[in-house]
């Protein structure tokens, strides 16, 4: 996955690669920082010279990701909703450039092996997570100087329709349909996009 927001200089100008005293920092919140895709997500965006807070579940595995990058983190599950509020605080960010939502999972049964609470979790984790991150960074979203983007994640699953993958292709799916309801609410001053990955080689996936 490769990220790029355009750098924003003082006034609201915006030109080229972020570099020297004249640019204004910006701040990104990464939830699944700690992940295949949320790692690397971080990395690109603290080359460009980003200020991260990273949220995930591994409290070690988060230090692992921001210690380097000088970042920040939050350790919580996205099952809790009090998570999200929790986030905000800690991050410190008055104001909000990216937000990135890398959270998924992968559950491939067939539909007769799926249960009620399988639905419930995967919808949970998936979008009720997306839409709360995003509901809880808003206030810092439009406060932004410049326009503001959040980027989501779904699956080329959704898509394409692959076997045994009616339960993500459920929940991803509901995220793509968050993802375009969600542009229109908020545009132009917050941009809201969703990436819909193949396999990719992260944990997750193995």
């Amino acid at each position: 996955v490769r990220m790029r927001l355009p750098a924003r200089k003082e006034g609201g100008g915006r030109d080229g690669p972020v570099m020297g005293s004249n640019f204004m920092t910006r701040t990104a919140i990464i939830h699944g920082g700690a992940g295949g895709i949320g790692a690397a997500t971080a990395k690109q965006l603290s080359a460009q010279g980003f200020r991260l807070h990273l949220v995930g579940r591994d409290a070690d595995k988060l230090a692992g990701v921001a210690g380097p990058l000088g970042a920040t983190f939050t350790a919580g599950d996205v099952t809790d909703a009090s998570l999200f509020a929790r986030v905000m605080a800690e991050s410190g960010f008055s104001s909000l450039d990216a937000l990135v939502y890398a959270v998924g999972t992968i559950n491939l049964k067939p539909l007769q092996r799926l249960t009620e609470a399988d639905f419930f979790r995967d919808f949970q984790v998936n979008a009720l997570g997306a839409a709360l991150a995003v509901q809880a960074a808003l206030p810092a979203l439009k406060a932004a100087e410049a326009t503001s983007s959040v980027v989501l994640f779904s699956t080329v699953a959704v898509a394409q329709g692959f076997t045994n993958h009616a339960l993500i292709s459920a929940a991803k799916g509901a995220v793509e349909g968050l993802t375009r309801a969600l542009a229109a609410d908020l545009a132009p001053k917050v941009r809201v996009n969703c990436i819909a990955p193949s396999l990719t080689d992260t944990a997750i996936a193995r």
